[in-house]
């Protein structure tokens, strides 16, 4: 239970049983504006699609895997098979897929970087190609933002709950950047490694600043996937240190926009920037340390 007695365990299970309504949504909404705009939906689409699901950012589930065990192969053509069922529509088709993945005993891991991150590739290319219309690539995405949703950990009694000494997080996009999906996964990744994760991927700097004022988070992690002025992204990272109930917060920084410009850390006092998903818990225990060491 947190200094608010607010249970990290309970709000993520609370926020993702609004999450196959709300977050799909809000998805094809924000979607749906960029299409107001001809001229740059081609390259807001790819920024967001290299954004959310590169394969760095799908570095989620490493499990340990009998050497005997036949792994599921992913190929082309599975690939090929699978885009198809998200651009149909067929979400029941996609599932069983990657269930048989499973059950022939490909890692989730595979099946997130080989599979997903590859399909949703191919939807980019396949809409900047004409072979695809809007709709149909808004729909793809929508329907692998569930299936990564159906795989969470959140609700699965087989992983443990966080402990009262275990690090926490707090996940949200930065300076109203509007991509969701790679902070979702991100949130994955923190949770299977014992962190006290919560994601609000849709909330206002001051809205943040409140929720961190009333909980002590080892760190505030914030995404950007577009372009946004260094000063604004200071004004917001300010803001939450100094309603931070832990003085020592620690400010990540993630995302294609920052990894484009590590420079930009320093420049707005950020304490890390992750470029790897799967190691981004490790590396942010690490500076957690080196606080707690006085380093």
């Amino acid at each position: 239970m947190t200094d608010s007695g607010r249970d990290p365990e309970l709000h993520m299970t609370s926020s993702d049983a609004a999450y196959d309504m709300h977050t799909s949504e809000t998805f094809v909404r924000r979607f749906s504006e960029i299409s107001n705009d001809n001229e740059a939906i081609g390259s807001r689409l790819a920024k967001a699609i290299e954004a959310e699901i590169l394969p760095r950012l799908l570095l989620v589930h490493r499990e340990e895997q009998d050497e005997s065990t036949p792994i599921g192969e992913i190929n082309a053509d599975t690939v090929e098979q699978f885009t198809q069922h998200l651009i149909n529509d067929n979400a029941v088709a996609a599932r069983q897929m990657v269930d048989s993945l499973l059950e022939e005993g490909a890692p989730l891991e595979a099946i997130l970087l080989n599979l997903m991150s590859t399909a949703a590739n191919c939807l980019g290319v396949m809409w900047e190609t004409d072979q695809l219309d809007f709709a149909s690539v808004t729909i793809g995405l929508c329907r692998m933002q569930e299936l990564l949703r159906s795989y969470s950990i959140v609700g699965d009694h087989t992983f443990r709950r966080p402990r009262a000494d275990d690090p926490s997080i707090l996940l949200a996009s930065a300076c109203g950047d509007q991509h969701i999906f790679g902070l979702l996964i991100v949130a994955e990744v923190f949770r299977r490694n014992g962190w006290k994760t919560i994601c609000e991927p849709a909330l206002k700097a001051k809205e943040l600043a409140e929720i961190v004022s009333q909980e002590a988070f080892s760190a505030v992690g914030l995404s950007l996937a577009t372009t946004v002025e260094a000063a604004d992204l200071k004004k917001e990272i300010d803001l939450i240190r100094s309603k931070s109930a832990n003085k020592d917060v620690k400010i990540l920084l993630g995302g294609a926009f920052v990894h484009q410009n590590h420079e930009i850390a320093e420049i707005v006092g950020a304490d890390l920037i992750l470029t790897d998903a799967s190691q981004a818990p490790l590396a942010t225990r690490a500076i957690l340390a080196d606080t707690a060491i006085g380093c």
